[in-house]
């Protein structure tokens, strides 16, 4: 296959309406052909993705980031959120990579001079100035040479592309091309009145200059092109981003983010969960065999856990799911780091690097075989200990290393994880506040919904307000905090349940609680279990226990509290049809309200 004999037909349409619901076109790009048929090349998942964008240690687009030479000094300045290739070309230096500009972006306002770099410089950046291009848009400004995108007649500058993702993996387009198998990296291309992707357009690491003039988003800000589209906008929804910078204290983001799900950290938790039950778990010189699921301790597993009245709300919305079975596992069969302190070293397989640090009480999965292969012997400072191969289902990114066996327990024979739950089942987890606040931007309101900070940042991914579900025909209408099964969700501040326990989603719960000045918040995603004195009418204070936090039945991601924010000016149910959150109108984005508590009650915030 030839690039000329490839090039893609263009066919006639009577407008972008009657394409709106069509597959989208599937193309490549070509530096010298252009936009060329995808229609023979195969979908397979990228390891790895050569382009990344810059970022600074300030995230205002308007800053800079620095290109060096070999030997340190400075070389150039690069705008922030432009796009870079990583290059093997050059020798590697500690904490930094050498890398091409594929393109600089296009930001307004920005001041720039000779000692700016431009496309197709390269250097040393840092790595902590390298962000994933996952979490980013690219618009498509001018000087590209190919004016419409074939098969649409749809304008190719002004487009928004962003990585296509299938179940946490970037995409690719594998074409057969003079005989050679070259991978593009397969983009979902947007316009501006679009909630569907016009067209899949793959691009190779070595050609692209489609990517010559851009401007680079973050997917809150292509808001846009998106808000306008919405049947009803939340409260506080922004309805332009003329400059392509956020306003500050509003981070929402958009139906264009066919974002990377969330990484599927715990997909094999509960099956692993299963198979423990079937396999000894070594404990020094002991055996200790987890009893087998029957059906009699999974109907005892389900009353001691469920014990609110199931009222299912038909409209909750979250996380994308094929699988709505519950996998009833008896919580006293999860296996912690079981330890005084608040972390543990966490090991390669050599046992001589650090690869992270294990949490007090963190759930792990051993691996089953507990043979050779999944222990070590190490000494250290004189004693002999017995590491043993662990996954740690509730990190991102790296989740596998080696833990000294003697700190890997059940959870029932901890007692230092006996004594967290019986702290985490008190009334009162953090001080009442000195007065009652009069409504939710009184400056003494409001505690954080839970008793740690997040593992993982809201502001991002599938767990920002406003994230894209089933391919933006659906937005998310929380905040998603990340933590751990069965720890307490508590309230913000005093005030009284509206709404106890009820089904929520995927074998998950929920409660509604309105606060002075009559804003309403939602915890979701709670376990069935009732916290105590909590029930429709009840009246809660700060820092009261409201529930637990659960996980849903799918394999999509880690234990949350799925949090949403209303201001009270509407009446009825939470969930309601009409628009694309599928919730009442009076919704309101609760990142900045969550930014604020979070830094006040933890001294810092994401």
């Amino acid at each position: 296959m030839n690039y000329k004999s490839g090039l893609f037909s263009m066919l006639s349409l009577v407008c972008l309406s009657s394409f709106a619901h069509a597959a989208p076109v599937d193309l490549y790009w070509h530096n010298n052909a252009g936009f060329v048929s995808a229609s023979k090349c195969q979908i397979t998942s990228l390891k790895e993705i050569p382009f990344y964008i810059s970022q600074g240690k300030n995230v205002s687009s308007l800053e800079k980031t620095e290109l060096q030479t070999p030997k340190g000094s400075r070389k150039s300045f690069l705008l922030n959120r432009s796009l870079v290739r990583i290059s093997t070309e050059a020798k590697t230096r500690p904490g930094y990579k050498y890398v091409d500009v594929i393109g600089v972006s296009q930001t307004p306002k920005a001041q720039t001079n000779k000692w700016f770099a431009d496309r197709m410089d390269n250097g040393y950046i840092a790595e902590s100035s390298l962000k994933n291009l996952e979490d980013y848009v690219i618009e498509i400004k001018s000087g590209v040479s190919v004016k419409e995108i074939p098969g649409i007649k749809i304008p190719t500058v002004g487009t928004f592309w962003q990585l296509a993702t299938e179940k946490d993996q970037v995409q690719s387009f594998t074409c057969t091309i003079d005989g050679k198998a070259r991978n593009f990296m397969i983009f979902e291309v947007f316009t501006a009145n679009s909630s569907n992707p016009v067209a899949r357009v793959g691009v190779n690491a070595d050609h692209t200059g489609i990517f010559r003039s851009i401007l680079t988003h973050l997917p809150s800000e292509a808001d846009v092109v998106l808000d306008s589209r919405m049947d009803q906008a939340p409260t506080g929804s922004r309805q332009s981003l003329e400059s392509g910078v956020g306003s500050s204290g509003s981070v929402a983001a958009s139906p264009l983010e066919v974002t990377k799900a969330a990484a599927d950290e715990i997909k094999a938790q509960k099956e692993a969960q299963e198979k423990l039950v079937n396999k000894p778990f070594a404990e020094g010189s002991k055996t200790q065999t987890p009893p087998a699921v029957t059906t009699e301790n999974k109907q005892s597993a389900q009353a001691a856990v469920d014990t609110a009245p199931v009222q299912k709300d038909d409209a909750a919305d979250d996380e994308e799911t094929e699988d709505e079975d519950l996998k009833l596992i008896n919580s006293k069969q999860e296996h912690v780091v079981c330890i005084n302190e608040d972390t543990l070293n966490v090991r390669d397989e050599s046992l001589e690097k650090v690869l992270f640090k294990a949490e007090k009480n963190e759930t792990v999965l051993p691996f089953q075989s507990w043979g050779a292969a999944d222990t070590k012997k190490k000494v250290i400072n004189g004693k002999e200990y017995t590491f043993v191969k662990i996954q740690f289902p509730e990190k991102e990114g790296e989740n596998i290393g080696w833990l000294a066996q003697d700190y890997v327990k059940l959870e029932g024979q901890c007692s230092v994880a006996k004594k967290a739950d019986e702290d985490s089942s008190a009334t009162r987890m953090t001080p009442i506040p000195k007065g009652p606040i009069k409504n939710i931007n009184d400056a003494a309101c409001c505690g954080f919904p839970t008793i740690k900070r997040p593992t993982q940042s809201y502001l991002s991914g599938m767990r920002r307000f406003k994230a894209g579900r089933s391919k933006g025909k659906r937005l998310h209408a929380a905040c998603d905090l990340y933590r751990y099964h069965g720890e307490a969700a508590v309230s913000i501040a005093d005030g009284k349940v509206s709404r106890g326990l009820y089904y929520f989603y995927q074998n998950t719960y929920a409660l509604d609680v309105q606060y002075p000045g009559g804003f309403v918040a939602r915890y979701g995603e709670l376990t069935g279990k009732a916290a105590k004195g909590v029930s429709t009418g009840a009246k809660v204070t700060r820092g009261q226990v409201m529930g637990y936090i659960g996980t849903v039945s799918s394999n999509c991601c880690p234990a949350m509290l799925h949090f949403e924010l209303y201001s009270g000016t509407k009446k009825g149910g939470l969930s309601a049809r009409g628009n694309k959150f599928g919730r009442r109108s009076d919704l309101m984005d609760p990142t900045k309200y969550l930014l604020k508590w979070e830094k006040n009650q933890f001294g810092t915030s994401y």
